[in-house]
């Protein structure tokens, strides 16, 4: 991550990579680098949770050090030049984080790293109304935000549970994901670029497949850079936009390994509307 704060880091920016002989292996290095760095993202204090749906930590310390911010910018770095994805982010939350309502009521309690919480939703999904809530669980619904909960009815009961979820992964973390999404914006608006094609990203950024995916082959693909040689509209600040970088297409390439790689979607099954791809939208 130490690399990510230089005042010279660009994300355009190709980096050159070498390993050690025992380190090198038929993988192109580049990949290799990131898939070890986003694989080491996974096990870092700023996430946690059980394999391939992890959920971000509450961590103040770690928020201050704007490590959900590098955390991004690590992401987004590597799906510019074809790197892989996260592919470990919990699909309900990354849902969520696209401004999605999925389903919340049937939420895994075992899916809370929390042990408190753990325990609070088992307890809360064995009741079959709100009378039959302890009061010391009507006090944690209540501290998870929910101060209505003595005053609710038995048919409130599936959405007390949705709220308490949502609150758990998505709202109590809110300042972390803010951070988290900084980052991955601040690589040509590449945030804002997922958001709107929530769906299209969801192999990349979760452990799922899509069945639809479709053929990006003759997508726009991404110019990189040689070290210290900017294009003029991406020189100086980083945070440029995508409408700033008109060439950049993040996370094309790696749509299009995930399709002959990981998805399987035979060729012409489905198709990503090419307006998502083309950089006049961006």
């Amino acid at each position: 991550m130490t690399a990510l704060r230089k005042p010279t880091f660009r994300y355009v920016t190709r980096p050159i990579i070498t390993f050690d002989e025992e380190m090198e292996g038929h993988e192109d290095p580049l990949r290799q680098f990131f898939r070890l760095a986003l694989l080491e993202l996974q096990n870092s204090l700023v996430m946690e949770g059980r394999p391939g749906r992890l959920l971000l930590t509450y961590d103040l310390s770690a928020l201050n050090d704007r490590k959900y911010y590098d955390a991004g910018v690590l992401i987004g770095w590597s799906l510019a030049h074809g790197g892989p994805g996260l592919h470990c982010l919990h699909p309900t939350l990354y849902q969520l984080m696209c401004g999605q309502h999925p389903p919340l009521e049937d939420f895994s309690w075992r899916d809370i790293p929390d042990a408190d919480a753990q325990v609070r939703l088992q307890e809360l999904q064995s009741c079959s109304s709100v009378k039959m809530m302890s009061a010391s669980l009507c006090e944690w619904v209540a501290d998870c935000g929910l101060s209505g909960i003595y005053s609710a009815h038995s048919l409130d009961l599936p959405s007390v549970k949705a709220h308490v979820v949502k609150h758990c992964i998505y709202e109590r973390v809110a300042s972390m994901i803010s951070q988290f999404t900084e980052g991955l914006n601040s690589c040509g608006g590449l945030w804002d670029l997922v958001r709107a094609h929530w769906e299209a990203f969801l192999p990349v950024m979760t452990h799922t497949t899509a069945a639809h995916l479709g053929d990006l082959q003759g997508s726009v693909h991404c110019p990189v850079e040689q070290p210290g040689v900017y294009p003029e509209n991406c020189r100086g600040n980083h945070h440029h936009s995508l409408g700033g970088c008109p060439h950049y297409g993040p996370c094309l390439a790696e749509l299009s390994d995930l399709l002959a790689r990981a998805v399987h979607v035979p060729q012409g099954s489905g198709n990503i509307p090419m307006e998502a791809c083309s950089p006049d939208t961006w």
